[in-house]
């Protein structure tokens, strides 16, 4: 069933078949409610059998041979004059629902666990321990690591990383090595035959590819002999200072000077 909105044009007949409805010798009766404000919502075909049964009373009732009236009444309540201005009824959105105290309970915790969260990722700093949240009051869990605003990263991540890219900056730096070496040999080679030219410039990036193996191998053989040769040093450590940590009232007491016998005065009694 189509709704439409009801037009003057559309109220204005409701107004007249209501009038027409409360004749009793009336054998049409109104199959729906005509108290409606223009806008308010009207089906299709309530508007056709308005249309149907006004224009078949007026055409009863008129006067034989009185065909202006019948016209004007014709004018007025066709389909086309009612229908002239209507739009499709669209419901009004429905009122949000008030959320439940327990939802709003539960919404206020969450806000203030997440800025909690939020102010120890601020003040964390991975060099200092104070500010470990150990320190802060609350518990690590296991997904925090997992989170998506944890930026903190541990020592050996970073140096893993720090490889990684090193490596491939390597491997990188060795292939544009023998590359521009095989080019340059190509082009220096130019006179040549095509064949030797082939043979030259493949041995000598070759050539250079061993070389910056031996390179690097001795490079990382010498940074292992450094490492093994600092772990066997061992660190000197020496105390500076040691101080001792005691309860305000023990503090107080060791503090407090001890009088001596000499220092008592006394005090004579005097009777009245």
């Amino acid at each position: 069933m189509v709704l439409l909105t009801i037009t003057p044009a559309t109220k204005d007949a409701l107004q007249a078949y209501q009038a027409l409805g409360h004749r009793e010798d009336d054998s049409d009766s109104l199959k729906f409610p005509v108290d409606g404000d223009v806008g308010q919502p009207i089906s299709h075909g309530d508007v056709v059998f308005l249309s149907q049964s006004l224009l078949k009373y007026y055409s009863a009732t008129a006067p034989d041979g009185d065909e202006v009236e019948r016209k004007r009444h014709a004018s007025l309540y066709t389909l086309n004059q009612l229908l002239r201005g209507a739009r499709i009824y669209e419901e009004p959105p429905k009122p949000k629902p008030q959320p439940s105290s327990e939802y709003v309970k539960l919404m206020a915790r969450l806000r203030r666990e997440q800025e909690a969260k939020d102010y120890e990722r601020m003040t964390f700093h991975p060099s200092d321990p104070f500010t470990k949240p150990q320190f802060l009051g609350t518990t690590p869990r296991p997904t925090d690591s997992f989170s998506v605003g944890n930026q903190w990263v541990s020592e050996p991540d970073d140096v893993t990383y720090a490889d990684v890219n090193r490596q491939l900056a390597l491997i990188f730096n060795v292939l544009i090595s023998i590359v521009a070496c095989g080019a340059a040999i190509w082009v220096a080679a130019r006179h040549m035959d095509v064949p030797a030219r082939l043979a030259l410039s493949m041995v000598g990036a070759i050539v250079v590819a061993v070389a910056e193996v031996v390179i690097y191998s001795g490079y990382i053989r010498r940074i292992q002999e450094s490492k093994a040769s600092e772990a066997k040093t061992k660190e000197a450590k020496e105390i500076y200072e040691t101080w001792v940590t005691e309860p305000k009232k023990e503090a107080e007491k060791l503090i407090r000077p001890k009088e001596k016998a000499g220092d008592l005065r006394q005090r004579k009694l005097t009777s009245m």
